[in-house]
């Protein structure tokens, strides 16, 4: 008994000096040496399917690492506004422009660009950039591109390839492709064997070294926005420029040079940063170190950026379980800085109340997000064909099309009208969003250079939703003894037990938040929705073929689409599809929309410019959003950057570089009150008052003894 009372007091003491530390020893820390970065990034797909900038996926580590590692001739500048006076000078200093011949049908088509390139730009690996490298780039993406390797076409093909034949109502005596039509695709000196490439014709025509500095590169396309293509990052990475000497060495069976996903080095580009590993299983990120020879770190370093020695990538799951922990390290200082995007937010009240970070709000976000994706496929005569969806295909590994993607079953069109008027958008809006956000702008987003408000956007209008499935089902709702008197809760009496019609809305666990919102507003039309769970994530089992695509009604996905030049993402979401575009993933239409007059709103904006160009997008926008409703427009969120006091971060070009970030001076600010209702110093007065009384309290029973 005595020697338990002896370990008790020990305990005690031990207990009574502790206590009133451990809050200190528990708050969080910033633990990471000066000049280095932990910043967030999430893991998607593998990483191989990215590693080279030609076959860049969203999901890719190369978002990370490429904006860091890799350059591109010319970059555009944080919200731009579509001004090529604007665009920044990276590895070209200069540029001048040359012009198609206009007339009727025709204005803006650009036929050549002339880029001086920057002097004494060297790779990591020390070799010379040049006209030559340059050239080299972007032949090495136009044959991977269009699929004259081993390997099909890419998706990026949408953008950097053109159908001959679907032009030649538009063709001139300069600007004339009828020689393409029916061939293999070819492009400098190579022919194209794949059988989807017939008839194509390369975005560029040829590039060509002028001399050690002097790119010209001559296009076949009209587009008439090329600049942007050539430095948006959010149309793709291809542009990005890697190392001749580093990488050459590869080639496809047609001697294409070709970056193997099996290389241990990776992103040798002109950048200010040096990739150095990534491994997410391994080592849960990656990183890279600062480029002490970039051509710019000098003029950078005299203005207090390019700073950062070392930035650690620290990956999270993408989905609420990644958010968390992303959350958690963030407060807790694991990692100094997150970016607050749809596809990964922060939460933003924690951070915004947080004595111990700075949000820095971006404003409006160019994604829309989650918009939910209304299947068309009932009005395409070629996806619903039975010679299309029972014959077995090779590349399906000779399952048929509906075996892959199901039995055709889409929204019918007036339901689709009325659900886009049925959608609570204003109470999704304030309670799922939490006011982070604003009704989307339709299908040309609220910040989009070409929306135009004055162009019709459903609101929730129960009147006008009933009206239309009034309009549309006259025998079912009169069947149903619904009419335009009928109370709310008698349509969704009907849709919850006699539906009009029935479809699956296939869901997961990011967007689980429209559930509901879908349920009751087709419920509010006299229809219904089950559920169907994807819990990998839906767009996951798009590419992989196990979510039934053709047959499902309906789902909800985040949809990119920027501020300036949007014509090739509404190309590559809206535009008619065909099976060798599906199976190649080089389409984003998901919901098989398919419509002749759409497509020739399409081509007016690609061959136009200036007002005729706006009035095609007009036409465009209102036909979408009102007739055809292919998808229901919900929110635009804020984004932004989530990172720590120590740093500073100057928004200069439209990418999350950590060159761009500055340290300061600061320490972390603990907690006045560790423990809630006491300060420190009470605290530990009362323990050590405390202590005191214990050993008076054992010395004195030690006398009675």
């Amino acid at each position: 008994m005595k020697k338990f009372s002896n370990y008790f007091y020990v305990i005690l003491i031990l207990s009574t000096l502790m206590l009133p530390i451990l809050p200190v020893l528990a708050s969080p820390t910033t633990a990471q040496p000066v000049d280095v970065i932990n910043y967030m990034g999430y893991a998607g797909s593998d990483p191989s399917r990215g590693w080279d900038p030609a076959v860049h996926t969203a999901n890719s580590p190369l978002r990370y690492y490429g904006y860091n590692c890799l350059e591109q001739l010319i970059s555009v500048p944080y919200k731009w506004d579509g001004s090529w006076d604007d665009m920044i000078p990276v590895l070209a200093t200069d540029w001048s422009v040359e012009y198609w011949t206009p007339d009727a049908n025709h204005s803006g088509g650009i036929k050549a660009i002339n880029f001086t390139l920057r002097d004494n730009v060297q790779f990591h690996d020390g070799s010379e950039w040049n006209s030559t490298v340059a050239a080299w780039n972007l032949n090495r993406v136009l044959w991977l591109s269009g699929g004259f390797g081993a390997a099909a076409p890419l998706p990026s093909m949408v953008n950097l390839w053109f159908k001959a034949s679907d032009w030649e109502p538009y063709f001139t005596p300069e600007w004339n492709f009828t020689w393409a039509i029916g061939q293999n695709a070819t492009y400098g000196g190579l022919v194209c064997q794949e059988k989807s490439m017939f008839g194509y014709v390369s975005w560029i025509n040829k590039t060509i070294a002028v001399d050690n500095l002097t790119l010209r590169i001559e296009f076949n396309a009209w587009n008439p926005k090329p600049l942007s293509l050539l430095s948006n990052k959010d149309a793709g990475l291809w542009h990005t420029m890697i190392s001749m000497e580093t990488y050459a060495t590869n080639y496809t069976l047609l001697k294409i040079p070709k970056w193997d996903s099996t290389d241990v080095v990776h992103y040798v580009g002109t950048g200010p940063y040096i990739f150095v590993e990534h491994d997410t299983v391994g080592l849960g990120g990656g990183s890279v170190i600062r480029n002490d020879d970039w051509w710019n770190a000098t003029a950078m370093q005299a203005l207090g950026f390019h700073e950062v020695t070392e930035g650690r990538l620290v990956s999270y799951v993408r989905g609420p379980e990644g958010e968390l922990a992303r959350d958690l390290a963030l407060l807790s200082g694991d990692i100094d800085l997150a970016f607050d995007v749809p596809a990964m937010p922060v939460n933003f009240d924690q951070v915004n109340s947080s004595v111990n970070h700075e949000y820095e709000d971006l404003g409006v976000d160019f994604r829309l997000g989650p918009v939910v994706f209304l299947n068309c496929v009932n009005e395409s005569a070629y996806w619903t064909n039975p010679a299309l969806l029972n014959k077995k295909q090779p590349a399906l590994g000779n399952a048929t099309v509906t075996q892959m993607w199901g039995n055709p079953n889409g929204i019918p069109r007036a339901i689709r009208q009325a659900l886009t008027y049925a959608f609570d958008y204003v109470t999704f809006i304030n309670t799922e969003k939490g006011g982070r956000a604003v009704r989307a702008g339709g299908i040309l987003p609220v910040n989009n250079e070409n929306n135009n408000p004055s162009v019709n956007l459903p609101d929730q209008d129960l009147a006008v939703a009933r009206a239309k499935m009034l309009a549309a089902y006259p025998n079912e709702t009169a069947a149903r003894s619904l009419d335009g008197s009928s109370t709310n809760a008698e349509w969704i009496n009907i849709g919850e037990t006699n539906p009009i019609w029935s479809g699956e809305h296939h869901t997961e666990s990011r967007f689980e938040e429209v559930n509901g919102y879908m349920i009751l507003a087709a419920n509010e039309i006299g229809c219904n929705y089950t559920l169907v769970d994807h819990p990998n994530g839906v767009f996951p089992d798009i590419n992989t073929g196990k979510m039934p695509l053709l047959g499902a009604s309906s789902f909800a996905l985040n949809l990119p689409l920027p501020e300036v030049d949007i014509y090739p993402y509404l190309n590559l979401f809206l535009r008619t599809i065909r099976f060798s575009a599906m199976v190649q993933g080089r389409s984003r239409n998901f919901v098989f929309f398919e419509n002749a007059t759409i497509n020739g709103y399409l081509d007016e904006i690609y061959l136009n410019n200036g007002t005729k160009q706006q009035e095609a997008y007009d036409k465009f926008a209102y036909d979408i959003q009102n007739y055809h409703c292919p998808i229901l427009y919900t929110t635009q969120q804020y984004h932004g950057m989530a990172h720590t006091k120590e740093w500073e971060y100057a928004m200069f070009s439209s990418y999350y570089d950590i060159m761009y970030l500055k340290q300061v001076d600061w320490t972390w600010i603990y907690p006045e009150e560790a423990i809630p209702g006491y300060s420190i110093p009470i605290v530990m007065g009362l323990s050590i008052v405390s202590m005191l009384a214990i050993v008076y309290h054992m010395k004195r029973k030690n006398r009675l003894r």
